[in-house]
């Protein structure tokens, strides 16, 4: 079973309305289920062999579905056609949901080239399309899980190591520490009851309130939850007390 959603339109491989929709052809869906180019810096080691030693990283995901247009009528076929040719057209970001047998994934897309509709028969209510989606965030995310206490363990069932994001409430005049696989993030602001602290781990932002603070951290040592295994994740108030809650999305490449 496969079954894409974005911007209100749904395409599948086999449809649930046999007198109209979007299907996805047997060789249609590309680009979300394969990995993505590596890229890297690469030096090479001038009058010897090889290359210095260096990080690569992944790039964008392009993901493209091709396949036929079926309508009711001619006119539902042009109203179907204009829907899709006008999916994302203005530049906008649209999130793209994937339905199959393993659950549901999703990443934030915006249109990655022209989309392509030619009527096909001579009934006028089948069309032939290829559209493409570009995601500069190669991730696809999944399931997310909350996680609390002073220690926590934390896991997900993704591939890919996954940011979590923390949130704190209490009573700590001076600050805390959030610690987990050696690092440790120290936040030296204040937090009162009533209020929450939100840290992002992959930015390294804190947020109180949804306010982005600036000079409330006294050192940002950001960390992943790894795949495959969970990672104990602490919470140390300097004084006073408080609540921790981690939240980790299932996480893949």
């Amino acid at each position: 079973m496969l079954r894409v959603r974005i911007g209100g339109l749904v395409f599948e491989d086999f449809p649930s309305d046999l007198s109209q929709g979007f299907v996805i052809s047997p060789n249609g869906w590309s680009g979300w289920d394969e990995g993505v180019d590596v890229r890297r810096d690469e030096k090479v080691r001038p009058v010897s062999h090889g290359a210095f030693d260096a990080v690569g990283y992944l790039g964008a995901r392009v993901v493209t579905i091709a396949g036929n247009i079926i309508a009711s009528s001619p006119v539902d076929l042009e109203h179907m056609r204009a829907r899709l040719t006008g999916l994302l057209a203005d530049g906008s970001t649209g999130r793209l949901v994937v339905d199959s047998d393993m659950g549901s994934t999703w990443a934030d897309v915006r249109l990655a080239s022209r989309t392509s509709v030619k009527v096909s028969g001579a009934s006028g209510m089948e069309a032939e399309f290829q559209i493409s989606f570009w995601a500069p965030d190669m991730r696809k995310y999944g399931e997310t899980r909350t996680f609390t206490g002073p220690t926590a363990s934390a896991y997900h069932y993704g591939n890919f190591p996954a940011s979590p994001v923390i949130e704190v409430t209490g009573s700590m005049a001076s600050g805390y520490t959030v610690a987990s696989q050696g690092r440790s993030f120290i936040v030296s602001q204040a937090l009162t009851s009533g209020h929450t602290h939100r840290i992002d781990m992959r930015s390294g932002w804190l947020f109180l309130d949804g306010v982005l603070q600036t000079g409330a951290v006294s050192q940002a040592r950001t960390f992943q939850i790894p795949p495959g295994a969970p990672a104990t994740v602490a919470f140390t108030p300097v004084s006073g007390s408080g609540v921790m809650s981690v939240k980790v999305t299932d996480t893949y490449v």
